[in-house]
């Protein structure tokens, strides 16, 4: 979940001049506090952090980036993390500030394709591979039973199995994203770093699981996606893909995380916008239930808090978080830290002009 009511008080011309020099740190932090809800918003949680993929875009695929310890969430945490975004859902539909009022009004600057799933739903991804995580679709159907907002996650099509994929339709998985990432075997190890022997296979397992989805009659949203990177089959994987019923066609931006070379990005591109916002309207939960700022955060630099001792509206509510949110609007980060490692992040010196 994004905290979307951040944007519609604050109003199109508030969110496009916060970081865009015309105002004084001190003025983009009152906004941002007069503003910001007073209830959680939580983007992710990190069911596991295992992965087997070595993504060209990602730290996981570089060696010895990641040293947090690869775990899965324990299930009492997981249930209680579900019942707290559940209660807090609650309280924002009741306060007018909830998925309803989104899809009715969407802020402008929170619109594109998916978004009603990815502002109003809870991902169940970070660093690590879902379907890798052996209580996965337990986890999915907790969700389900217990609370009213959508869910979604992404893998790739070697990870998702169609087994998997058809106790997911049946459980009513909100949105499945399925990364293809090409149209050839040398797509894919271009962009996660790993060898398919047999592409035609994985196709194969797509279309099936396409065929599933209609069979088992689910709304679930599907989607096959390419990541918009340098030499990217973009044309012809829309032509293979664009006219099969049932699946979405899926052109993810290319999105370098931090400590990661950014040569792959597109001609042009303005992937850097220096323009990030998220800390200041959303937190992300590890899979040890450490909280962190964001989705670039892969190995815990910056905890906000512990779901293990404090609820997520204690974390929201701190005094860590605030002073987060106002080192990160003030700059006041050293030039080593991971936001100045981050593209997205106003005052970073990587890709287009920073602010500072």
């Amino acid at each position: 979940m994004i905290d979307h009511a951040f944007y519609r008080k604050t109003e199109e011309d508030g969110i496009r001049t916060m970081f865009d020099g015309s105002r004084k740190p001190d003025e983009v932090f009152n906004m941002v506090m007069e503003n910001r809800s007073p209830l959680a918003s939580i983007d992710q949680i990190e069911t596991t952090n295992a992965c087997n993929m070595k993504c060209v875009m990602c730290p996981r695929g570089k060696p010895n980036l990641m040293t947090r310890k690869v775990q899965a969430m324990g299930t009492e945490l997981f249930h209680s993390l579900v019942d707290q975004i559940a209660d807090t859902e609650r309280e924002k539909d009741a306060r007018d500030e909830g998925r309803a009022t989104f899809l009715r009004d969407p802020p402008p600057s929170l619109v594109w394709p998916g978004s009603a799933y990815d502002v109003t739903g809870l991902r169940l991804h970070h660093f690590g591979s879902p379907t890798l995580d052996p209580k996965l679709l337990e986890r999915v159907g907790y969700i389900k039973e217990h609370a009213s907002f959508p869910v979604q996650f992404s893998d790739t099509i070697v990870n998702m199995q169609l087994d998997t994929a058809r106790e997911l339709f049946r459980l009513q998985l909100d949105r499945l994203i399925v990364c293809l990432d090409g149209t050839t075997a040398e797509d894919f190890e271009r962009v996660r770093g790993v060898r398919v022997h047999s592409f035609d296979t994985m196709i194969q397992r797509m279309h099936d699981i396409v065929e599933a989805k209609s069979v088992l009659g689910t709304e679930t949203k599907l989607d096959v996606q390419l990541i918009q990177m340098a030499n990217a089959p973009e044309v012809s994987f829309v032509q293979d893909w664009g006219a099969v019923p049932g699946v979405h066609v899926h052109i993810k931006p290319f999105f370098p995380y931090p400590d990661v070379p950014h040569d792959l990005v597109t001609e042009g591109d303005t992937v850097f916008q220096h323009d990030c916002r998220i800390p200041l309207t959303s937190l992300t939960i590890l899979s040890d239930g450490r909280v962190v700022p964001c989705n670039a955060d892969y190995n815990g630099e910056h905890i906000l808090g512990d779901t293990r001792e404090q609820t997520l509206q204690q974390i929201w509510e701190s005094e860590r978080v605030i002073d987060f949110c106002r080192r990160f609007i003030h700059d006041l980060f050293e030039r080593t830290n991971l936001c100045h490692r981050c593209g997205f992040y106003p005052y970073s010196s990587i890709g287009n002009t920073p602010l500072g």
